[in-house]
């Protein structure tokens, strides 16, 4: 996942990166999904959100622990205290932008050919076991553009292209695909895979012990550098 090379404030230089079938996945994941009965999708499906509640109740008690000098602040990678504010105050915009209604594409009228329907498209992009199902996926769909140029990071988190390898690579697969269905190539969906992105790469982090707060600061800085200089890769 190459983007560009673009300015980012504070954050440095990015270097990274109808007529359809009706098929679902395979082992279909629920992002795009209600959550619940008769409710309206929202940008992020029950489970993404739940994990965000999670992890903004664990970093305001590590904030908490911090002031009250049980603990020391753990380290960005500058080797500075983490801002630990900044952190929360970055995890409960993604909480307010994941409640909000998904704006769900017109039908696509035009005799365009596509490979899969765009639901099914939507529910790879989203698909949180991406990872352990990716073989399975691409065995189910190989009409889909599964190819990648890798992962890299912004200045200043390079070392974290390695952990957020397969997010990489299924922001690519949102990014390309994209292509096929004419009513998501916009701003709107495009800020949707990015957010996509930046929950696969906080699932990552959930699994990183003490490490998981610099990694969390990190998938900051890789989603800020697509969602600014992403749109030469997406369109």
């Amino acid at each position: 996942m190459r983007t560009p090379i673009l300015g980012l404030l504070l954050l440095g230089t990015l270097t990274l990166a109808s007529c359809g079938q009706n098929a679902a996945p395979t082992q279909p994941d629920q992002a795009a999904s209600p959550s619940a009965p008769g409710a309206a999708p929202t940008n992020l499906n029950a489970d993404q959100l739940s994990a965000l509640r999670t992890r903004i109740a664990d970093v305001q008690q590590l904030r908490d622990d911090v002031r009250a000098g049980r603990v020391a602040a753990p380290l960005d990678d500058t080797g500075a205290a983490l801002d630990l504010d900044a952190l929360l105050g970055d995890l409960q915009a993604d909480l307010n932008e994941g409640l909000q209604p998904q704006q769900l594409p017109a039908p696509d009228l035009s005799a365009q050919w596509v490979p899969y329907s765009s639901a099914t498209y939507k529910s790879v992009a989203a698909n949180n076991a991406f990872r352990s199902q990716y073989n399975s996926l691409r065995g189910a769909y190989p009409s889909f553009n599964w190819s990648t140029d890798g992962c890299s990071g912004p200045s200043g988190y390079t070392g974290w292209s390695d952990e957020f390898y397969w997010p990489c690579r299924q922001h690519d697969f949102g990014y390309r695909n994209a292509r096929h269905y004419p009513s998501l190539m916009n701003e709107t969906h495009r800020h949707w895979v990015d957010g996509q992105f930046k929950q696969h790469m906080q699932t990552v982090c959930d699994g990183l012990g003490w490490r998981k707060y610099p990694c969390y600061a990190a998938a900051q800085a890789f989603y800020t550098a697509v969602y600014f200089g992403g749109k030469g890769s997406f369109y």
